[in-house]
């Protein structure tokens, strides 16, 4: 009891560092449960609007470009926390950026490689038919693969937040908004459209990574 006591009113010291903590820690959880709203609304209105074949094969294809994206990334999304950081903490601005030149070469070759591939893949396998969402989703592979690996630079360099929200928020707020511009303009929504939706959103927060980087690379100078 006397020792339970002795504690008793006792706090951990806290100074700006426990403070900055704190917030960084709230601001992580308030993006996770605002991307976590809007997948969860995104898949309620797309399962509403493409009806249960039509979402099946929307789903079939963009789980196979994603998965496409980060074969495309040969590894560059697990290199660049590593390999970056440490040249920011040796000041050499020049080793950081001549490496994310090559990595996003590197991304594009492999992506389009991939995206060949699929194409090639799709005329000659017997039964399959290019009309299928899956063909759309084999252009965006180089996309989704330069948006995995500019989201993990950007996190790397310190950009957490504004890297979360463009990845996890706006990239998904957009091809929702986009497809409810497809069924306000044609009465109903496709597998097709759909993924025309996805691209959309990936194709527009890719300048906002490029931004971002600029903003960020001559600070570090």
């Amino acid at each position: 009891m006397s020792g339970a006591g002795s504690f008793s009113g006792l706090e951990a010291p806290r100074g700006p560092s426990s403070d900055a903590d704190l917030h960084a820690t709230a601001v992580a959880l308030a993006i996770l449960v605002a991307s976590s709203a809007v997948d969860f609304l995104t898949h309620a209105l797309l399962g509403r609007w493409l009806g249960e074949r039509a979402y099946g094969d929307y789903g079939v294809a963009l789980s196979l470009t994603l998965l496409l994206g980060y074969v495309a990334c040969v590894g560059g999304d697990e290199s660049v926390p590593r390999f970056v950081p440490a040249y920011r903490a040796q000041g050499r601005l020049d080793y950081v950026v001549g490496f994310l030149r090559s990595q996003v070469a590197v991304v594009v070759l492999a992506g389009t490689f991939l995206l060949l591939g699929g194409l090639v893949a799709l005329k000659i396998l017997p039964g399959a038919h290019l009309p299928h969402p899956v063909k759309f989703g084999f252009f965006m592979v180089p996309v989704v693969a330069l948006s995995e690996v500019l989201f993990v630079t950007l996190n790397s360099l310190g950009r957490t937040v504004a890297a979360a929200l463009t990845h996890q928020v706006a990239w998904p707020l957009i091809a929702l908004g986009a497809c409810g511009a497809f069924v306000m303009m044609r009465d109903h929504l496709s597998s097709n459209y759909a993924m025309l939706a996805f691209a959309i959103g990936a194709l527009v927060t890719l300048p906002v990574y490029a931004w971002l980087l600029r903003d960020t690379l001559p600070r570090e100078a």
